[in-house]
């Protein structure tokens, strides 16, 4: 399992923000994904072969999230 860490640009509420959790979350590959508003810090726990770092980082900005940098 690999781990990503990304500072996320938030402009939204917790619960819009929380939907990018849910979404990456029921990515095939991906064990747990969980955003913390307070810190705007998403953390991914996932399979580096089944799911790739970029695809993650893609999908949350069609989501609408800006990463702004890893952690």
């Amino acid at each position: 399992m690999a781990n990503k860490t990304y500072l996320l640009e938030t402009k939204s509420c917790p619960s819009c923000i929380g939907s990018v959790g849910t979404a990456l979350g029921r990515t095939a590959g991906v064990k747990q994904a969980d955003v913390q508003y307070n810190s705007s810090k998403l953390r991914v726990e996932f399979d580096g072969i089944m799911v790739k770092a970029d695809e993650l980082r893609n999908r949350t900005e069609k989501l609408g999230f800006n990463i702004l940098s890893e952690v």
